[in-house]
């Protein structure tokens, strides 16, 4: 009796310790160790899961951090994240596609070099999902252009950044609108609820196999 009730009370741990949602993981691509510059494509992993980074209309690049402060508690600021060509991502001619080697839920974007009234928009396994607009604080130059985007996680295996067609100095102003992608915050699909049931039978049944194996 004792010896099935250690069973029940182990395969119920299994069953707690499936349920519990990992914990959100960023992609920080201010941080030099990120990618490599000049390359055609950058490669990664989150929480074990493999991404790729690839531009269009260039090769990969960035420049040093271009504010004097960052916020606190955000990412490395080492360099003002993922451009392509000269620096950044210009509007029409490029674009980056992150892709996950599985499934992740989004929930988190970053980006720099975001003034005024530029925006990027974000598609999500080709589909239109966001545009994150600069914000009021992203006009501080000492921020370098920071705007952080919280999303309500949503599951996608492949994101699309462009620029948004307005620059920095308004829809009638000079310059090219333009951002640099600084991460990406995203977190493991957690295992639908009868995966989590079929593996914690599976648990129970592995310990009392040895539990009989051993008497």
């Amino acid at each position: 009796m004792m010896g099935i009730l250690r069973t029940g009370l182990a395969a119920a741990a299994l069953c707690t310790l499936g349920a519990g949602g990992a914990l959100a993981s960023t992609i920080d691509f201010t941080d030099v160790g990120s990618y490599t510059a000049g390359a055609g494509s950058a490669t990664g992993t989150v929480d074990g899961i493999g991404w790729t980074l690839t531009p269009s209309g260039g090769s990969l690049t960035y420049t040093k951090y271009d504010g004097t402060s960052a916020p606190v508690g955000s990412l490395a600021f080492e360099n003002d994240g993922v451009g392509i060509g000269d620096d950044e991502v210009d509007y029409r001619s490029e674009s980056l596609t992150l892709t996950f080697a599985s499934s992740v839920l989004l929930s988190g974007l970053n980006f720099l070099d975001l003034f005024g009234f530029e925006s990027v928009r974000v598609l999500a396994d080709g589909n239109f999902l966001t545009e994150v607009a600069a914000t009021a604080g992203a006009l501080d130059n000492s921020q370098g252009g920071y705007v952080a985007a919280a999303l309500q996680a949503i599951q996608v295996t492949t994101l699309t950044f462009m620029a948004g067609p307005h620059n920095d100095l308004g829809p009638l102003g000079f310059g090219n609108p333009d951002f640099a992608l600084a991460g990406v915050t995203v977190s493991p699909v957690p295992l639908p609820a009868g995966g989590l049931l079929l593996l914690s039978a599976l648990g129970g049944l592995v310990i009392a196999r040895r539990r009989k194996t051993a008497v």
